[in-house]
């Protein structure tokens, strides 16, 4: 595959700016979605904790990767904000690993495959090449593995005028 950029010519990415652990807003209405969609396809095993793992590609503070923790996942994730992987780090723990990381990075090599579930929220449409991101994403996961994406939806005519 080759290799992508993580950055435009002549800057690096700003650093989102996150300042503390809590969920943003858009927590109140993805989660449980997101929870969802893993409990129908990759249900936590209660009689053995963190057996079924989900990795977070974007995973800003990490507070969904401690949702999912809290609900018996093994959980890791990358995020490239300095900040968030801060955050997460601290509010996490030793227990769960959070790379400072792009979703552009070979991943597998950093991670391992065999994930169960990668679960990225409103990363996709901040990406130039969001095909080579859901290639790491193919490299990560297990045979019949599941990919759970969100992006925010503006409605139809400010999504034409953003186009």
């Amino acid at each position: 595959m080759p290799a992508v950029s993580t950055t435009i010519e002549g800057t690096s990415p700003a650093d989102y700016g996150w300042s503390e652990a809590t969920p943003e807003h858009s927590h109140a209405y993805l989660d449980d979605v997101v929870i969802r969609a893993l409990d129908e396809t990759a249900p936590p095993d209660a009689t053995r904790p963190g057996s079924v793992r989900v990795f977070d590609a974007g995973c800003g503070n990490g507070a969904l990767l401690r949702t999912l923790r809290s609900r018996g996942y093994g959980v890791a994730g990358c995020e490239l904000s300095p900040g968030g992987v801060e955050i997460a780090r601290r509010s996490l723990g030793e227990a769960v690993r959070v790379e400072n990381l792009s979703v552009y990075d070979d991943l597998a090599t950093t991670f391992g495959s065999g994930w169960d579930a990668v679960v990225s929220t409103e990363v996709v449409e901040h990406l130039y090449a969001p095909r080579v991101f859901v290639e790491r994403a193919k490299e990560l996961l297990d045979v019949g593995g599941t990919l759970v994406l969100s992006t925010p939806y503006h409605g139809y005519v400010k999504n034409l005028a953003l186009r």
